[in-house]
């Protein structure tokens, strides 16, 4: 079946070799009729056999009968194919099988496969008006022709030819007649198949109407007696001619099948196809997928045909559909079309309380709904969650006679949202479709379009939808179906009418149906999934509805407004419940009483300050409420009804909460929701919690605060929440940030984890990533908001040379925020660019030009954040990438700033009295005029010298209205801009010499601010003045000079003003020189000859040009408060393994010596440990000593005599011993009062019991308290740290260096201030205590830090770190303490023995942890002993510890230490440790954080199966505080060693990354070498290599593609080596042996055989003896097939070897048999899941004889010469060591015999016993097409061997990854044994 749908060969060659069977058939059938004995034989017919033509015939026949029409059935079965074009298909050839029939060949199985297939065919094939035949088409058998490839008038001539024989076999045999009838039912409704008992249905009697024109009309006896007799044909009495032809021809017949037309017909409607206009409506496409079972082509019948409606029936389906033609009315003309009861106009006569409907709407309406009035309800509607307004909008002009649309406004309160619907005509009812919202995250459905910001009562949010939309009339179809009486009639209701009204996550998950009394059920939309690796259909109707499911059940509640116009205004409220049932069956209800009914709880409704609405706007961060389900699990009887919130899901981001009440150790009950995702974790509601999380993330909002029961904090992002930056223009900048929470192909790639969870740091100060997609995710987060500083300190963890389809995507979103101009972004851009430099690939190709990028970067320099600026380093690595376009050079800003950093780079190198001169290169500097660069005094020596453009001009003046100008906002802001617009000129009437001049001497007193002085705005206004005018000597420039840099004078009282002429004598006195501006200059000239006023005027300050300079003088930095550009915030290195915690120095800051030592030791000593847990020893614990001696005996085997053995006997009694001595000496910390024997007598006694609770209670209490100081504490000390290292608080002295020094502190402040100077954050100040230059590192961030500020700053960081890590510890504690309480509080008296043993054992346990916890000591400080203040410590192992909240153990600080010891002695280590030791998430990572220095390659080498898990978890650790990329070395044969490949390995030295690798790689590329060198060598010494003959024995032969392909795979390519290539790949190899290799699982990686690795080298050659010119090709899969057969013969009792006509070969067969049953019986052998070798002492007594007997026929087959039969089995069952039988064979047989029988003889000895031993799919097998698919992923280049040969299994199903046989007949024997099972 799947070959005909697939159109592979084997199908269509089957239905041909079936139509050439039936003409041959035909044919003979033809001859022996015509080749009558006796008489005359047409030509070429005399010879004829008549007795072999009817044998041949019926082998035909029985061929077809047994074969044929079964394979045919089985594909035309409906559950099983539900492709209508395979069908009929396969209906042809049913019909067609039968062509040849006669008349007394017929029984049920031809007339009922002749009626069926032609009323099948007459149904649902649609025949052609074209003639043509399937032999016509093509002489290829495997491409057919179109259609049913039988001429279709051969198909009409067997139907007709069969008519009459098919009647009276009807008639003849009337029970065979009545099953054929109720087959053609069920064949041609798709209800069942032909043969008998498959309808659950009782079997009706079928008869021909009784009426001689009605004959072979057969209708079933459950008709009317009067139709069955043919009476109903007879006209009743006053009956017409019209009324009667209705009658007869389209009421009167339900059912009919008629022969005579080959039709099945319903009503005497004929079944027709239904119509494809309607298959493809989008509605009927839903239903047919959800409820048809993906049905293509489906049979309908005629029910009704009116003006307006055509009405047709799914025969044998119960569904009814029914197309409505457009509603012609104009609905706006209907007075009913509108609620009459909206009869209040909006906005009139709002009360008082509704006046949040018109803050809602008052602004929106004119933009959402322009020109429509809105009437609303005469209610108060002040109290209510919404109101619905409602009103007409006019549709554009067309033909259409709908004018106008109805609008539905419906206005949420809290919080404010708008929704907009259209009602819309269907099927003649009017719904509602909504077209817009207000509020995405609000709105119960999606709206489609994209997003955009508005504000509804000043809230901005995202919108959606055109609100203004119109609608016109247009056909619909109403599905309707009756499934039974119970639910009666039902009517599909599109998703889009409920959109808005239910969420759009239940809209999408169920198909809804409203039943006859108004109520919805929503189904459960189950689809139909189809197995490629199957012929049949996984999910048929069987099989779906077996499947759990669940009901949507929506019972309606009718309001008081019952509508009976029919435009469905009605009101009414829903109760939503979700019910559980069994079985998916629509038809029926089986309620599964194992799940809850829950109840949907309306978020939008609930009141304000409500619980359920405060949790549902929380988790609308997550998700819009479309997609946020709550359910209560109450029994819900109303819509008002109060209820729980018990359980609440979000289905697109996989997310659900459950309520549970939890009751805390103080006995407070608390209702928290608990995650089902995120084991133990509950969501927050704490203020503190959320604005901590907010003061981590910035402006990112959509997330939710979760906690554990350790009090700890996890911030849940969404993933499938696609973040895009919403850019006004791209000049704008803009954080607004829109999240495409639609966005399919980007949820399909993250998978089925949609969140991700950011754990907070103890200390609350920064976030850990956990994986590289979170980190990838959160940068371009904060990439979107501007957090750039955050973003550049992110950028190194999320490198990865190769990225999952989750990670590509979050990368991706980069490119659209390359319009970000800002300086920073610009730094982030090319910081990613420097650490994804030399990754190779296009996982991570930046998508911008770097040279662009730096260029952007150079010119905005002096404005990049100080935390965002790129080292030295790395601009000299960016500006080397810069490379020019072709035909340009690159910019000279690029090549200026190459050389300067360079100069730059050098300085620290440069002695103390030098200087570097740094030469730049220089554009043409541009021609700029001097304001400054002239001096003007002209008003003093020749007042009289004046423009006389400016007397022009200046006669039109007129001063500006002082309401426009001197009272800023608006007004005062345009006047500015028209004057900047229009341009300044001192010969303008408007903007020139007069309005300076005012504004100068304040005659004009402009201000945009309140604060604003005019005269600064004159003098503003004056540098604007164009060249011409400002170069010119006149006395209007030297009086504006003047009056501008004289403040002085401009504001004496005395200075002239200026006086404006009016009327005439405006252009009269410019002639005559008493114009305004003559007598104003006048005047002025006056006015600065007065000795007084003339002392007043200073001289101008001539201010020369600054020449352009074409060389820079650096000098070196004498101090850190030099070159503050080039400080960069970063740690140069994390090597240092030594610190000394000055004891003193932390006194002096106020922290108690006693906490430090407490710190170094046990970190809850300030509690009083001893109060609490006393020491034991195991005599006082009633254990007993454990003893020293081996507990086993071994001295009596052989083996143990060895020297290893002894040796290692003797190191296992040492260790014993050892163990034995440690663990009765130590002293276990006990709780005081929880002793074994208070323990047990806690249920005898109660005050035994109510000590140990006070005793908890006590420590509770002391818990609490030293967690709440250390809370304090640890903020103090961050901020004081910070406060330090800031000069926050300052620690130089003030005033030191005099103004100037105070004035530079200022400055440095307020760079700080402004970004511009760095400032430490706290993970900076933790991770510098690693660095071996941290004093230095810390001090250039800020030059006025001391030495001993430094030293203080350092101190309360390492106490913060301290104190951070024993909060964490003391949440452990209060955890295991609360648990330890709850199972106090289960100790009662009644408890029986069982119970109070189990109880008791619960309370040891738990206890000891307690103990553990409290007592829990630091093992790697220790006090100096030569300096009593200092405490002596490896800080990288306390930032470790603090980085992830955690304690590390003793056992893990001695092993990392040894590991360190190890690798300075130059040695290799290996150390075992139990599972659960840390090895993979605390040893390994901080051994790679001390290894990877950025000098030393760090390579973690783990299995594959543990290479995803590791490389997460080496990305989690190093994604805080110490920062590392983490790479994946990937390597197999066809990898090609490049360049980019050592300089990625190099990059990852440098930056101090990780390497995760598997075995193979690293094994993989030694082979390379090896390989490479070998190659290299051979061309060295001139080897040749041996060509591949052309063709050898295959060329003789035709072959086959597979054939082909086995060939081709043959030959391996000529490996080309290029010396280069070796060169970098021994570099590489030098890389790795200088580096650190980390094996995890080191005994699985080291062991020899299994992770061996094989690379075969050379040419391939055949395996010997796989061919031979004497005995043919493939005799050693020949050999083997024959053995094998023998097994298969017990089993199928059937040869597939050509000996069937050899009694010898039956006979030696069953003895073979006989032999494999008796070995079951005795359970030599086994038969599940097939046979099985169980004791090869069996098969070699009994079997093996026989075997080479069964060997013995195959060589006689091959003409063995002649050699007695006993030499010849004696020699395949013995061998050589029989020396007779030896010499008798090597005389008789030549070579080529002689190989062939001795592979026979290893075939019986070692290959068949061991291969029969194996369990098919268990130890070895085939790829399967899901196994290959998932191999050719991890592997493209899968060798062929592996895809088509068997293959190891390591488990049941499961092939191994990479393994295959070695011997090449071991992998014969087992594919031949694998196809043979497995097919």
């Amino acid at each position: 079946l799947a070959s005909i749908r697939k159109k592979t060969s084997s199908g269509p060659l089957i239905l041909y070799a079936i139509r050439l069977a039936v003409r041959i058939e035909g044919f003979l059938k033809f001859a022996l009729k015509i080749c009558k004995p006796g008489e005359p034989r047409p030509r070429g017919l005399e010879s004829l056999d008549n007795m072999k033509v009817l044998g041949s015939m019926k082998k035909i026949r029985n061929m077809l009968d047994s074969q044929a029409i079964p394979t045919l059935e089985y594909w035309v079965d409906p559950s099983r194919n539900k492709d209508v074009d395979v069908a009929c298909l396969v209906h042809a050839h049913l019909l067609y099988l039968f062509k040849n029939y006669t008349y007394e060949e017929l029984d049920y199985r031809a007339v009922s496969v002749l009626l069926s297939s032609q009323v099948y065919l007459t149904i649902n094939h649609r025949f052609s008006n074209k003639v043509y035949d399937d032999l016509q088409d093509s002489s290829d058998p495997s491409k057919p022709p179109p259609s049913i490839q039988i001429a279709q008038s051969e198909v009409f001539d067997i139907i007709q030819n069969h008519r009459y024989n098919i009647l009276k076999f009807i008639k003849d045999h009337p029970e065979e007649g009545d099953d054929a009838m109720e087959a053609v039912e069920r064949i041609a409704t798709g209800t069942g198949t032909r043969e008998k008992g498959t309808s659950e249905l009782a079997k009706r009697h079928w008869q021909s109407i009784g009426h001689p024109t009605c004959y072979g009309r057969f209708v079933p006896d459950t008709e009317d007696e009067k139709l069955r007799d043919g009476t109903y044909r007879v006209p009743k009495e006053g009956q017409s001619y019209e009324e009667w032809m209705l009658y007869v021809t389209t009421k009167s017949v339900g059912i009919e099948v008629n022969v005579q037309l080959s039709d099945f017909t319903l009503q005497n409607h004929k079944m027709v196809l239904l119509d494809e206009h309607i298959v493809e409506d989008p509605d009927f496409q839903h239903v047919r997928k959800t409820a048809l079972r993906d049905a293509t082509d489906l049979a309908c019948a005629e029910v009704m045909h009116t003006t307006n409606r055509y009405w047709w029936r799914l025969v044998g389906r119960r569904y009814d559909v029914q197309s409505w033609a457009p509603d012609a009315r104009n609905h706006f003309d209907i007075k009913e079309a509108i609620d009459q009861k909206f009869t209040r106009k909006f906005p009139n006569s709002l009360r008082h309380g509704e006046k949040w409907i018109s803050d809602i709407m008052a602004n929106k309406l004119p933009l959402i709904l322009p020109g429509v009035t809105l009437h609303m309800l005469p209610t108060d509607q002040s109290d209510e969650p919404y109101t619905t307004l409602a009103g007409w909008i006019e549709n554009a002009k067309s033909d259409s006679l709908s004018t106008h649309t109805l609008k539905e406004v419906v206005i949420w309160q809290h919080p404010p949202a708008i929704m907009i619907y259209n009602v819309k005509e269907y099927g003649r009812r009017h719904l509602r479709v909504l077209e817009y919202t207000s509020d995405m995250s609000l709105c119960l459905h999606e709206v489609s379009g994209d997003p955009y910001p508005d504000r509804v009562a000043g809230i901005l949010a995202l919108s959606a939808g055109i609100p203004m939309t119109t609608l016109s009339p247009e056909p619909s179809l109403l599905i309707t179906r009756a499934l039974n009486s119970e639910l009666g009639t039902q009517t599909l209701l599109p998703s889009r009418f409920l959109a808005g009204r239910l969420p759009t996550a239940l809209v999408e998950k169920y198909t809804f149906w409203q039943s006859e009394d108004d109520n919805i059920i929503g189904y459960e939309n189950m689809p139909i999934e189809v197995d490629d690796d199957d012929d049949d259909i996984v999910g048929d109707s069987k099989q779906a509805d077996d499947l759990p499911s669940t009901r949507l059940k929506i019972t309606l509640a009718r309001g008081s407004r019952y509508d009976k116009s029919g435009f469905c205004n009605s009101t009414a409220e829903a109760l939503v419940q979700r019910i559980p049932v069994l079985s998916s069956s629509q038809e029926t209800e089986k309620r599964d009483s194992n799940r809850p009914v829950l109840t949907l709880l309306n978020i939008l409704c609930a009141p304000p300050s409500s619980l359920l609405k405060r949790v549902g706007l929380l988790l609308s961060r997550l998700d819009n409420l479309s997609h946020v389900l709550a359910w209560s699990k109450q029994d819900v009887k109303s819509a008002h009804s109060a209820a729980s919130i018990d359980l609440i899901e979000l289905p697109r981001v996989n997310l659900s909460f459950i309520a549970k009440t939890v009751t805390t150790v103080d006995g407070r009950t608390e209702h928290r929701l608990y995650s089902n995702d995120y084991d133990g974790l509950y969501i927050s509601t704490s203020t503190e919690s959320r604005e901590i999380a907010e003061s981590l993330l910035g402006t990112i909002s959509h997330f939710i605060v979760l906690q554990n029961a350790d009090n700890d904090l996890f911030v849940l992002i969404p993933g499938c929440a696609l973040p895009r930056r919403l850019h006004v223009d791209g000049t704008h900048l803009s954080v607004q940030v829109i999240l495409d929470r639609r966005n399919q192909e980007w949820i399909d790639n993250i998978g089925e984890v949609r969140c991700y969870l950011y754990p907070v740091h103890n200390s609350r100060s920064f976030l850990t990533t956990p994986s590289l997609a979170s980190s990838m995710y959160l940068m371009v987060m904060y990439f979107i908001t501007g957090a750039y500083r955050d973003v550049f300190k992110m950028v190194e963890s999320c490198v990865s040379e190769e990225l999952s389809l989750e990670e590509q995507q979050i990368f991706n979103q980069l490119e659209f925020l390359g319009n970000d101009y800002h300086p920073d972004a610009h730094a982030c851009r090319l910081k990613l660019s420097v650490v994804t430099i030399g990754l190779g690939g296009d996982a991570m190709r930046c998508p911008w030009s770097v040279a662009e990028e730096m260029e952007q970067y150079v010119k905005k320099h002096p404005y990049v954040s100080s935390a965002c600026r790129l080292s030295t380093e790395e601009e000299m690595l960016l500006l080397g990438l810069c490379k020019p376009q072709i035909g340009s050079r690159l910019s000279l800003a690029l090549i200026n700033r190459q050389a300067f950093v360079g100069a730059v780079t050098s300085l620290s190198s440069l002695p103390p009295d030098k200087s570097l001169s740094v030469k730049l290169g220089m554009e043409k500097p541009p021609i700029i005029t001097n304001f400054d660069g002239t001096d003007d005094s002209t008003i003093f020596n020749n007042p009289k010298k004046t423009m006389i453009s400016s007397k022009l001009f200046g006669a039109a003046y007129s001063r500006p209205e002082e309401e426009n100008v001197a009272y800023g906002g608006l007004r005062a802001l345009e006047f500015i801009n028209s004057a900047l617009n229009s341009g300044i000129e001192v010969a303008s009437a408007k903007y020139g010499f007069p309005l300076i001049y005012d504004l100068l001497t304040s005659t004009v007193a402009f201000k945009l601010h309140p604060n604003d002085r005019t005269h600064n705005w004159g003098r503003l206004l004056f540098r604007l003045l164009p060249p011409a005018d400002f170069m010119s000597q006149s006395a209007e420039m030297s009086v504006l000079r003047i009056m501008s840099e004289n403040p002085v004078v401009a504001s004496h009282p005395n200075v002239p003003k200026f006086h404006i002429d009016s009327g005439m004598t405006k252009l009269k006195g410019v002639f005559s020189g008493k114009d305004a501006v003559s007598r104003l200059l006048a005047d002025l000239a006056a006015f600065f000859a007065k000795d007084g006023i003339r002392k007043l005027v200073a001289t101008p300050v001539f201010h020369p040009e600054s020449p352009y300079r074409n060389t820079m003088v650096l000098d070196r930095p004498e101090s850190y408060s030099q070159h503050r550009l080039w400080v960069v915030p970063r740690i140069s290195d994390y090597s240092e393994s030594k610190f000394n915690l000055d004891v003193q120095n932390c006194a002096s800051v106020n922290i108690p010596v006693k906490q430090l030592y407490a710190f170094a030791s046990k970190p809850l000593a300030p509690i009083k440990i001893e109060n609490y847990i006393s020491y034991l020893s195991r005599s006082q614990l009633q254990l007993p000593a454990v003893s020293g001696a081996v507990p086993f005996d071994l001295g009596s085997e052989r083996a143990v005599q060895t020297h290893c053995s002894q040796a290692t006997i003797n190191r296992i009694s040492t260790d014993i011993l050892k163990y034995a001595n440690k663990t009765n000496a130590d002293m276990v910390p006990t709780m005081i009062g929880f002793t074994p024997a208070e323990i047990n007598s806690f249920h005898r006694s109660p005050a035994a019991l109510n000590k140990a609770v006070a005793q908890l209670g006590k420590l509770t209490k002391a818990l609490n308290a030293a967690m709440e100081f250390d809370r304090k504490s640890l903020w103090n000390l961050m901020n004081r740290a910070l406060a330090i290292a800031t000069s926050d608080e300052r620690s130089d002295t003030p005033n030191a260096g005099g103004p100037t020094g105070e004035c530079n502190f200022l400055r440095f402040r307020l760079g700080q201030c402004s970004e511009r100077e760095p400032t430490a954050w706290f993970e900076l100040l933790v991770a510098s205590i690693l660095s071996t230059t941290a004093e230095h590192d810390i001090r250039s961030l800020n030059p006025y830090m001391s030495t001993t500020a430094y030293k203080t700053v350092n101190s309360l960081t390492i106490v913060a770190m301290l104190t951070s890590i024993r909060i964490g510890q003391t949440h452990r504690a209060l955890t295991s303490l609360s648990k330890l309480i709850l199972l106090l509080r289960r100790v009662k008296t009644s408890n029986d023995p069982k119970e109070e043993k189990r109880v008791c054992q619960e309370i040891k346990l738990q206890a000891s942890k307690v103990a553990t916890d409290v007592d829990c000591e630091r093992h790697f400080m220790k006090t100096n002993p030569s300096n009593p203040n200092c405490i002596e410590f490896d800080p990288r192992f306390l930032v470790f510890e603090f980085t992830y909240s955690l304690m590390l153990r003793k056992s893990q600080v001695i092993l990392v230490n040894k590991f360190m010891n190890a690798l300075k002695d130059d040695r290799s280590m290996c150390h075992q440790m139990i599972m659960g030791a840390g090895k993979t998430t605390v040893v390994t990572p901080l051994l790679a954080l001390m290894l990877a220095d950025g000098k030393s390659l760090v390579t973690q080498v783990v299995p594959h199966a543990l290479l995803e898990f590791s490389r997460s978890v080496m990305r989690e650790k190093f994604a805080a505080v110490v920062r590392k990329p983490v790479f994946t070395f990937t390597f197999n044969r066809g990898t090609p060693i490049t360049k980019d490949l050592y300089l990625k390995l190099c990059k990852a030295r440098d930056s101090k990354a990780v390497i995760c690798a598997t075995p193979t790689s690293i094994k993989s590329f030694q082979l390379k070498l090896v390989e490479m060198l070998r190659h290299l060598e051979e061309m060295k010494t001139g080897g040749r290599r041996r060509k591949q003959e052309e063709g050898g024995f295959l060329s003789a032969f035709s072959l086959s593609r597979i054939a082909r392909r086995f060939k081709d795979s043959s030959v391996i390519e000529e490996l080309r080596v290029n010396p280069e290539d070796v060169y970098y790949c021994v570099e590489i190899l030098k890389l790795f042996r200088t580096g650190v290799l980390l094996l995890d699982e080191v005994d699985l990686i080291l062991h020899p055989l299994k992770s061996e690795l094989n690379w075969p080298i050379g040419q391939k050659n055949a395996i010997d003896f796989s061919s031979s010119k004497k005995l043919g090709i493939g005799l050693r899969w020949g050999i083997q097939w024959h053995l094998i057969d023998a097994i298969f013969y017990a089993t199928e009792r059937k040869m597939s070897v050509d000996f069937k006509d050899s009694a010898e070969a039956k006979h030696i067969l069953d003895s073979i048999a006989s032999v494999i049953q008796s070995g079951v019986a005795n359970k030599y052998m086994q038969q599940t899941p097939h046979l099985v070798l169980l004791n090869r002492n069996f098969y070699h007594r009994e079997l093996k004889q026989l075997m080479a007997r069964w060997q013995l026929l195959y060589l006689r087959n091959k003409r063995l010469p002649a050699v007695d039969d006993k030499h010849l089995i004696s020699y395949m069952t013995n061998g050589p060591s029989d020396t007779r039988a030896a010499s008798a064979v090597s005389v008789a047989l030549d070579d080529e015999y002689m190989k062939m029988l001795n592979l026979s003889y290893e075939l019986l000895k070692n290959f068949l016993p061991h291969i029969i031993s194996k369990i098919d799919r268990v130890n070895y097998g085939l790829l399967s097409k899901g196994d290959l698919k998932q191999a050719l992923e991890t592997d493209p280049n899968i060798s062929l061997t592996r895809r088509l040969a068997a293959i190891p299994f390591v488990g049941k199903d499961v092939p191994s990854r990479a393994s295959q046989f070695s011997h090449p007949d071991i992998v014969i024997g087992l594919t031949i044994m694998a196809y043979r099972y497995e097919g």
